[in-house]
């Protein structure tokens, strides 16, 4: 059997919550310590966890869960795919804020606040990670640039930095 930790975090009483993907049975699942806390019932990456009030938080292929129950399930269409690369949470007012893209034709970096896309970029491109400051959402990824792949980071819904040739996937 194999297992893919794609994430982790720690709580305050050094307990390890981690998120992943089983290949022996296909399943998206996160650990607490060594144990499994959770398996998906779809063959379903997960890629990021979080922390907050009310337990855990994961996001994976098209879904966030909330403590092992599915709380947003995101479908444009049968044809579209929304990979879910970054949580953040809002700590004053609980809203969850998860980046990925949006997979049609084409690859479309997409924010959701909640269960609602806040944005979403008009060129090739995809978020990989989030941060919340309490007023401003940053989102790092990357864009298709004409000759490279360009890392970005958006202040909300504007980039404000470009990085040619570069890809920043992890801004905390």
């Amino acid at each position: 059997s194999a297992v893919m930790i794609n994430d982790m975090k720690v709580a305050d009483d050094n307990t390890i919550y981690s998120a992943g993907y089983n290949y022996s049975n296909y399943r998206g699942q996160v650990w607490l310590n060594d144990s499994v806390l959770f398996t998906t019932d779809a063959t379903t990456f997960i890629e990021r966890i979080i922390l907050n009030d009310n337990g855990w938080t994961a996001a994976g292929d098209n879904k966030v869960w909330q403590n092992g129950e599915i709380l947003y399930e995101y479908s444009i269409d049968s044809n579209t795919v929304c990979n879910l690369n970054a949580l953040a949470v809002d700590d004053a007012t609980g809203d969850i804020y998860t980046g990925g893209s949006i997979v049609t034709p084409g690859v479309y970096a997409c924010v959701w606040k909640n269960d609602t896309i806040l944005w979403q970029y008009a060129g090739w491109s995809e978020v990989s990670d989030l941060c919340f400051d309490g007023d401003n959402l940053y989102a790092g990824g990357f864009i298709y640039g004409a000759r490279s792949i360009d890392g970005v980071v958006w202040q909300n819904d504007s980039i404000i930095f470009q990085i040619e040739g570069g890809d920043i996937t992890g801004i905390t």
